[in-house]
Order: C-alpha cells, then structure tokens, then sequence
C-alpha cells in the first residue's frame, strides 16, 4: 500500500473517493507509484523470462536435445 498504488477496502466508495482526490491533487504521489509500478512490472518480466528460460534449457537436458547458446 502506498509504493505501487493505494489499497482501499472493498465495496468503499468513501475509501476510493478519498484515494482519487489523494492522486488527483498530488502529482509526485502519482509519478513516484507509476516509477515503482514500471520498476516492479520490468523485474518481474525479467524473471519470468529468465525462468521460461531456464525451464527450456533443464527440458532440452532432459530429452539430450542440444542447449541454445543464448
């Protein structure tokens, strides 16, 4: 809550209204948490690549297929 985005409970309409105006007035808030998102959304691409990476060269072992070098 806060780094990424602002959590608000469920079905509180106060709560989301409240959270709006907070990102509405304040335009650091809003670049900070967009910078933290697009670094957050990049590592987790980065290690979902590497473990789709990763699996395929642990199957091409298995099945004695030769590795990429890449």
């Amino acid at each position: 809550d806060g780094e990424t985005g602002i959590l608000v409970p469920v079905r509180d309409p106060g709560a989301l209204v409240t959270a709006l105006r907070q990102l509405v007035a304040h335009s650091e808030i809003r670049r900070r948490m967009g910078e933290a998102a697009r670094q957050r959304i990049a590592r987790i691409s980065a290690l979902s690549a590497y473990g789709a990476h990763l699996a395929q060269l642990m199957r091409d072992i298995s099945t004695d297929r030769p590795c990429p070098t890449t």
